[in-house]
């Protein structure tokens, strides 16, 4: 060959030399690179992972506590409300035994006899049976009416009137 080959090719080698040595440099760096980012992603996606975790539980915790809360609250209201009436009730049972010095099954006799009363309040106040016949009644009251107007004591009343207005006039 000659001396320009010679050089060519020596050209060539140096060149080739350098871009591989260069490659080799760019794909270290590319690595490197890519590494580096597939570990950022993974950190950014256990740090949103882990968030996430974080806040379902704190907001699975918060529940659980207010329905142990609202649930706790309940219980004491009905305890409490339950013992309220249960304390009425046994206070006013004392209190109407102290007053009327009777014993409870007297008290709920004589509520019963009230209760039957009530019951039997038309039969009381209807005595005469007006509601069993009201038109009955009412045509005896307007026949009783007109045997008063036609009477001889209201005519005789009607004649001295007319007779003391006649004299009136004279």
């Amino acid at each position: 060959m000659s001396l320009l080959g010679d050089i060519w090719d020596s050209i060539v080698s140096k060149v080739q030399s350098l871009i591989n040595s260069s490659l080799t440099t760019f794909k270290s760096w590319v690595n490197s690179a890519i590494s580096a980012a597939i570990a950022t992603i993974q950190r950014v996606y256990n740090y949103v992972y882990n968030y996430i975790t974080n806040v379902y539980n704190n907001v699975s915790t918060y529940v659980t506590n207010v329905i142990n809360n609202i649930s706790q609250y309940i219980s004491n209201v009905y305890e409490t409300v339950t013992k309220y009436v249960t304390n009425v009730y046994n206070t006013t049972n004392q209190y109407i035994t102290n007053v009327v010095g009777a014993s409870t099954a007297w008290v709920e006799q004589k509520l019963q006899e009230n209760r039957d009363w009530m019951t039997n309040f038309a039969k009381l106040m209807d005595p005469q049976g007006f509601l069993k016949d009201p038109l009955g009644f009412i045509k005896a009251a307007f026949a009783l009416q007109g045997e008063i107007a036609n009477t001889l004591v209201v005519k005789s009343f009607w004649e001295g009137f007319e007779e003391g207005l006649t004299e009136e006039e004279a």
